[in-house]
């Protein structure tokens, strides 16, 4: 006679194919879980990095204004500048001028 452990439908058979099978499906839901989680880590990184770029265009839209403004206002400070030094030079001539004549009109006026 046979063993009952011999008899493919037996419970102990049943219960190790079905516990096989539940190991099998373990595996294969693990693997897709972590597989899940890699790809949720990769959306994860990709978002951020989408981020970082456009933090990086919206500082290089800055930077672009900003060096503008400074370009234009240094052209203004340089004009400003050469206007002060013009102003300055025809000072320092009108006081030469003022002062030859004065001289000439005071050695003048005293001999």
């Amino acid at each position: 006679m046979p063993l009952p452990s011999d008899r493919d439908d037996s419970p102990l058979a049943v219960s190790t194919d079905s516990a096989v099978y539940r190991e099998s499906m373990l595996e294969h839901v693990v693997t897709y879980f972590v597989a899940a989680k890699r790809s949720l880590t990769s959306i994860d990184h990709v978002q951020r990095a989408k981020h970082i770029v456009a933090d990086a265009r919206d500082l290089t839209e800055r930077v672009a204004v900003a060096s503008a403004s400074n370009t234009f206002i240094r052209a203004c400070v340089d004009k400003q500048l050469r206007t002060a030094q013009d102003i300055a030079r025809s000072l320092r001539l009108a006081h030469a001028e003022d002062r030859d004549e004065f001289d000439v009109c005071h050695h003048s006026c005293a001999t």
